[in-house]
């Protein structure tokens, strides 16, 4: 299966990040690709939109779990 990975800015220090596919074995290294090009920017929030996301394994749910540790770090948020 594939992924799509949409990266929006609507406002300041806040990311929007929207998976389209599925979330697998074979596709989570590219939203973690993503998510630390993103993480790198420190954005106060990143709001992750999983309305066309189709499925997420255990790894893809590792991922957002990361995200949301390094947020905290930097005093963000994970909004989903």
């Amino acid at each position: 299966m594939s992924l799509e990975i949409l990266v929006d800015k609507k406002e300041t220090g806040v990311l929007y990040l929207t998976p389209i596919g599925s979330i697998d074995s074979e596709t989570y290294q590219e939203l973690e690709k993503e998510a630390h090009k993103l993480l790198c920017a420190v954005p106060k929030a990143i709001v992750l939109d999983l309305a066309r996301l189709k499925y997420i394994s255990s790894m893809g749910l590792s991922v957002l779990v990361k995200m949301e540790k390094t947020l905290q770090q930097h005093k963000g948020e994970l909004i989903i």
